[in-house]
């Protein structure tokens, strides 16, 4: 029994069933990513920048230069508004902050303690850290409470045990403009004083995120401005560079 072939097929079996061709796969599996060299070419072919600006000025409607040149005016007096409202609002700050210290009056007997002039004399602590400590935090401040302070900054971790495992995580329940005085303090703090800037970069040297050496930057603060609460100390630099170098 012969086998017949059928037409427009390459050829079949003993049985008579056709084959299937093999079809060519499609263009856009055919593509491929652009290698370097016709990445290199297509880089070279770009006019430069110079020839950019040389070039005949794009044509627009009429009218739109003029739009454009109000929309930025318009635009400027936004912005020299505001910078305006921000001075006036730091001016009103350090008044506010100066008013504090002025009226720190106790009765006789008792010790007198000016807590803004302590607070102001860390590193990395400006007007609005300063502001923020004192109207967000005054009460824990007052008692001295770090523990109080680091729950309610956001610098203190939280550990979670289950059976075996324990992990600590961020605390999430926190003062939220408190967590973001803590980590602007920390981050000033890292950059102008020496001993936070070693443990900066001894903790980013095991491995921690930017986050994370910030708060322990941030809790280590909050310790120290607490000693010196209760001892009624400023915070003297020299003392700081001593201690670290023993």
């Amino acid at each position: 029994m012969s086998s017949k072939t059928t037409s427009g097929q390459s050829g079949c079996s003993i049985s008579g069933t056709p084959c299937r061709r093999r079809t060519k796969p499609r263009a856009s599996a055919r593509r491929r990513s652009p290698s370097f060299s016709s990445a290199i070419a297509s880089a070279a072919s770009t006019p430069p920048l110079c020839s950019i600006h040389c070039a005949r000025p794009l044509k627009v409607a009429a009218g739109t230069d003029e739009s454009a040149s109000a929309h930025v005016t318009t635009l400027i007096a936004c912005i020299r508004l505001v910078n305006r409202q921000l001075k006036q609002a730091h001016h009103r700050l350090d008044g506010l902050t100066a008013s504090l210290i002025a009226t720190a009056q106790v009765e006789p007997g008792q010790k007198k303690q000016h807590d803004v002039e302590i607070l102001a004399s860390l590193p990395g602590v400006g007007r609005v850290v300063l502001a923020t400590l004192l109207a967000e935090a005054f009460d824990a401040l007052q008692r001295r409470d770090y523990a109080a302070l680091r729950s309610l900054t956001g610098v203190a971790p939280v550990t979670k045990r289950s059976g075996k495992s324990c992990i600590v995580v961020r605390r999430q329940a926190c003062h939220d403009r408190l967590a973001n005085a803590m980590y602007h303090w920390a981050r000033v703090a890292v950059q102008h004083d020496l001993t936070s800037h070693l443990k900066y970069a001894a903790l980013r040297s095991r491995g921690h995120s930017h986050g994370r050496v910030l708060r322990s930057v941030a809790d280590r603060l909050l310790a120290v401005a607490c000693a010196m609460l209760k001892t009624g100390t400023t915070f003297d630099p020299s003392l700081a560079a001593q201690k670290s170098a023993c």
